[in-house]
């Protein structure tokens, strides 16, 4: 190759002192550009499979015990795993003499590509079956999420599981699949459910709710809406009855019927952040929501 006084002339640049900073960046941002920035992709790509792998499990061993704990424990585990993988490129750039050449561009663009390709393929499958985070728009269960509130949701959950009384489920609108509710469950398959002046009558007998709240003082008539009112409605053998704790603010299986279990997606666990009007609500960051 015939170089000119400008450096190389086959579409690469010479390395420079700046290399050790942008391989620690490179793979900070999107790993293992900053290995393919050194020259040791394979290096990289290696440690990128095995960082993905602990990663994997560093999600699900989070979504075993959901608590605020583990979720501090498993965003340090994921930084040091984040660094680890930067502070091999900078090892290696460390180490290797200034001068050479670097990959030309479009190597940067399809190791950067494919990465992200990757990633984002382990996300989708981490969200769609293990652990996903949610933000409640909805005022429709309080008092026990208020709009704002963050919660993690174990996606696994129905899996092996059938649902209890009391979780408060993922699911999909029954009227609409593209929205995704959080109500509690209330009536189990094969359950005899009926409302009388707001109270929950589960096979004939009265079912104790701590968590309710009521915000209007009228009471609808059956005839008027199920809202107070419901005639007695058995559930199918794979189907369950969700309420929300809102009960004159919630648009649930009073109205839309009951929903079966195979569209529970998951079931709320704690809320790791809460934001309202006034700013941070310290206080519900940790609340558990799978007592």
């Amino acid at each position: 190759m015939v170089e000119s006084p400008h450096g190389p002339t086959d579409h690469t640049a010479a390395r420079s002192r700046w290399d050790p900073a942008i391989a620690v960046v490179a793979n900070l941002i999107v790993p293992p550009v900053g290995h393919l920035h050194v020259g040791a992709l394979e290096r990289g790509g290696v440690l990128t499979v095995i960082a993905m792998a602990l990663t994997v499990a560093d999600v699900m061993a989070f979504a075993r015990f959901p608590r605020m704990a583990t979720l501090v424990i498993a965003v340090a585990v994921g930084i040091g795993i984040a660094f680890a993988v930067a502070g091999d490129a900078l090892r290696i750039a460390l180490r290797r003499p200034a001068g050479g050449a670097r990959p030309p561009w479009y190597m940067y663009v399809g190791v950067a590509f494919s990465s992200l390709l990757i990633w984002g393929v382990v996300k989708g499958v981490l969200k769609s079956t293990v652990v996903h985070a949610f933000r409640m728009p909805s005022e429709s269960m309080l008092p026990t999420l208020e709009v704002g509130d963050y919660f993690f949701a174990d996606m696994g959950a129905y899996r092996h599981k059938p649902p209890q009384r009391g979780d408060i489920a993922i699911y999909l609108n029954p009227a609409d699949p593209r929205q995704i509710f959080a109500k509690r469950v209330v009536g189990l398959p094969n359950e005899t459910i009926e409302l009388r002046d707001r109270e929950v009558w589960l096979d004939g007998e009265l079912l104790r709710e701590p968590h309710v709240r009521h915000t209007d003082a009228a009471i609808e008539p059956a005839e008027e809406s199920p809202r107070d009112n419901m005639p007695a409605r058995t559930s199918g053998p794979e189907d369950v009855f969700l309420m929300g704790d809102n009960r004159e603010n919630s648009k649930d299986s009073r109205f839309t019927g009951t929903v079966p279990v195979q569209q529970l997606k998951g079931k709320a666990t704690f809320i790791y952040w809460s934001m309202g009007p006034g700013g941070v609500r310290w206080d519900r960051i940790g609340l558990p929501l799978d007592r």
